[in-house]
């Protein structure tokens, strides 16, 4: 894989939506990033919409329910 020189806010852009993933999944999605920027002319726009683009291709998981409060929701057992 050849590189594809981006400005440390546009590495950081990439490196920002990758981390919203399960982390078996972000170096697929950088590798799928990069496969997206190959041919084009690197700016801002092409980068968050490489960005969307893949990020649209992979799953996200629903954010754990907490209370008003910022605890996880307790669990109640019954016998």
């Amino acid at each position: 894989m050849s590189s594809i020189p981006v400005t440390e806010p546009q590495y950081l852009a990439i490196a920002n939506a990758a981390a919203a993933l399960c982390p078996s999944d972000r170096d697929q999605f950088i590798a799928r990033v990069h496969a997206e920027l190959r041919g084009q002319p690197i700016g801002d726009g092409t980068i968050g919409r490489a960005i969307r683009i893949v990020q649209a291709s992979f799953p996200h998981p629903e954010p754990e329910r907490r209370e008003p409060h910022g605890r996880p929701r307790a669990r109640t057992f019954v016998k």
